[in-house]
């Protein structure tokens, strides 16, 4: 009887939470059938659409007023260090929930209105970043004289505030490894760490895919060929715990890459 008492439960708290989630509105379900999300290649885009991205995010963190509970970058971000996002990693909903978080950025840009309303993430082919060579600095990094920040400051913690990026720790902040000088939690650096190693090519990244249809071969394979936020943005050991790749700015286009 506990048994089965313990099952109605369990399907009558599901089916609460799912005629919720039909009746509840989502202020940032920004569907809008004259604006539809067209993302594109950030390498196609003209100086001025990708400083429309970065101009984004400043305006979402600007309105946080640096605070935890209301800056939306935040709210989309620290979902990825939950418990829950450390178990998705190794589930077949991995792709599927980055993709989702991703959408929800992309809503909050676009719920700014005005020149943000028809915003669509852009996607960065990071196959690109194969053709480099080691000790080189990635091609994300220097584009646009270095709109998204470069390498992190190794005198300091890996700070790209004021480092490699021209932004201050007041205006994007990090909620996390708060080990730099002048980081006070929350208001805390972004901080970068990065491999020298070249990346896989288009090739072999496309054969992860192609050569393991069963899903735990290709989350094996993907995990050591698309590595990429690792390898370019927390590469040191004390940036591993707790996972910060989810409020840096490339991360999204990453994952926008992904998900298309």
């Amino acid at each position: 009887h506990k048994v089965i008492t313990m099952k109605l439960s369990l399907i009558s708290s599901f089916l609460i939470l799912f005629v919720n989630s039909i009746l509840s509105k989502n202020d940032f379900d920004t569907y809008n059938e004259e604006c539809p999300r067209i993302r594109r290649a950030w390498y196609s885009l003209s100086s001025e659409e990708k400083q429309q991205y970065v101009d984004a995010l400043m305006t979402l963190r600007e309105n946080g007023a640096g605070k935890l509970v209301l800056d939306e970058l935040i709210a989309v971000g620290s979902v990825h260090q939950d418990d829950f996002g450390s178990i998705v990693h190794t589930a077949s909903s991995y792709l599927f929930w980055h993709g989702y978080l991703l959408w929800e950025l992309e809503s909050r840009i676009r719920a700014l209105g005005d020149e943000y309303k028809c915003f669509a993430m852009p996607y960065w082919d990071f196959s690109t970043e194969s053709e480099r060579e080691e000790g080189e600095e990635p091609q994300i990094f220097t584009d646009e004289n270095g709109l998204l920040g470069g390498y992190g400051d190794p005198e300091n913690e890996w700070t790209v505030n004021e480092y490699s990026w021209k932004y201050t720790t007041e205006q994007y902040w990090v909620p996390a490894h708060c080990r730099a000088k002048g980081d006070i939690f929350p208001i805390c650096s972004l901080k970068r760490a990065t491999s020298s190693a070249p990346e896989a090519a288009a090739e072999k990244q496309g054969g992860v895919i192609i050569d393991n249809p069963i899903f735990g071969d290709f989350s094996r394979a993907y995990a050591s060929a698309f590595n990429l936020p690792h390898n370019l943005l927390t590469n040191a050991e004390y940036l591993f715990e707790p996972v910060v790749t989810s409020y840096d700015p490339i991360w999204y286009l990453f994952h926008s890459f992904e998900s298309y």
